[in-house]
């Protein structure tokens, strides 16, 4: 991510105004309709052998238009094991952030409470979400403006006790608050996603 702020980008299947609770529930199961369909489609294309950075654009492509997330990134381990780099990113017009920069490397800290990041890399957390409009996203306080909302960052794991990076998402533009489910769809998005990278690095 950075600290870019682009023109509104095109506003995602919204509830409509004044309905009645019927066509809200026929509403909710369409939208959540959508949202299978796109996870099965992205969890398939992940399943072929592809190289490793096209699969990272998948993901992060998935995370905008499968779970409509207005931005997303992946947050991977530096060589020397002391930071976190953006792998892959996706801005709000669906533009690829390939590798990092200056404003995507964050350090990990065995301090416990150092920043979010760090904290959910080493397993202190399990996740962090907050639709507080007066937060930043985490552990990019530097470069990023203020007045992030409804941000969200997932552990990578591929098993208990391994965590391979960290998904980072946010709605900077559309203001759309997270719901539980959105949390329990990015847990279980970044789980798998995380065995297929893992899988893709082996083979690499």
């Amino acid at each position: 991510f950075s600290s870019r702020r682009w023109p509104l980008p095109k506003p995602k299947t919204r509830m409509p105004k004044r309905l009645t609770a019927v066509q809200k529930l026929q509403h909710e199961k369409f939208l959540l309709r959508q949202e299978l369909d796109m996870f099965h489609k992205v969890m398939e294309g992940m399943r072929l052998d592809i190289p490793l950075e096209d699969l990272m654009k998948l993901i992060v492509q998935s995370l905008t238009k499968g779970l409509g997330f207005d931005r997303a990134a992946i947050f991977v381990p530096a060589h020397d094991g002391t930071l976190l780099e953006r792998a892959m990113g996706i801005d709000a017009k669906g533009r690829f952030e390939v590798g990092a920069d200056v404003h995507s490397r964050h350090p990990i800290s065995p301090i416990k409470g150092f920043s979010i990041l760090s904290d959910i890399y080493q397993g202190y957390r399990d996740f962090f979400f907050s639709n507080n409009i007066l937060k930043r996203l985490p552990g990019a306080k530097e470069n990023l403006v203020d007045g992030i909302t409804c941000n969200a960052n997932i552990p990578m794991q591929v098993r208990k006790g391994q965590i391979v990076g960290v998904l980072a998402v946010d709605n900077l533009f559309t203001h759309r608050n997270l719901r539980k489910s959105d949390v329990e769809s990015l847990l279980n998005f970044a789980t798998q996603a995380a065995l297929v990278m893992e899988s893709a690095r082996l083979h690499e």
